[in-house]
């Protein structure tokens, strides 16, 4: 799978979550006063905010993103359904082209400027070879933060 690809997959179950969420508050304060809503929306949509700042720093590590377009994809998690515009100007800047990066001699020059100076987080391209060989493990770390923010949610109802 490549960055484009796992990017575009964390920006849509964020933006899928956000929108469960939201139903999950009108539940809860609506007519039908349903406060579980909240609390099982509220899990899913930390589990995946979680996961996208994760795949979103780990891409942009592979992409030689600048300071600029991390804060721009921290900040476009924080507002309902933003990574979805976030992930398509991305891609049509053609930010996101490209396969993972597997050696650090890789990061010659960046695509867009040609120039040789280095990305801010270039150092941890490590975090992004590890994250490529241990698919299940990262998948496992998201899925049991999950239940833990759901079993804590639920524990107050």
């Amino acid at each position: 799978m490549t960055p484009k690809r796992v990017l575009r997959l964390a920006s849509l179950a964020e933006a899928i979550t956000w929108a469960l969420l939201i139903i999950g508050m009108v539940l809860k304060y609506g007519p039908t006063q349903w406060p579980l809503g909240v609390s099982i929306a509220g899990s899913l949509h930390g589990a995946a905010f979680l996961t996208y700042l994760y795949v979103g720093l780990v891409t942009g590590i592979n992409q030689r993103f600048g300071w600029v377009e991390y804060l721009l994809g921290g900040l476009s998690s924080v507002f309902p359904f933003a990574t979805v515009p976030y992930d398509l100007v991305m891609e049509r800047r053609g930010r996101l082209e490209g396969d993972w990066r597997i050696a650090s001699v890789e990061f010659g020059a960046r695509h867009d400027e040609g120039s040789t100076a280095h990305a801010p987080l270039e150092r941890f391209l490590p975090l992004v070879r590890w994250s490529n060989y241990h698919p299940f493990t990262i998948t496992s770390f998201v899925m049991l933060a999950a239940a833990l923010i759901l079993a804590g949610a639920l524990d107050q109802h």
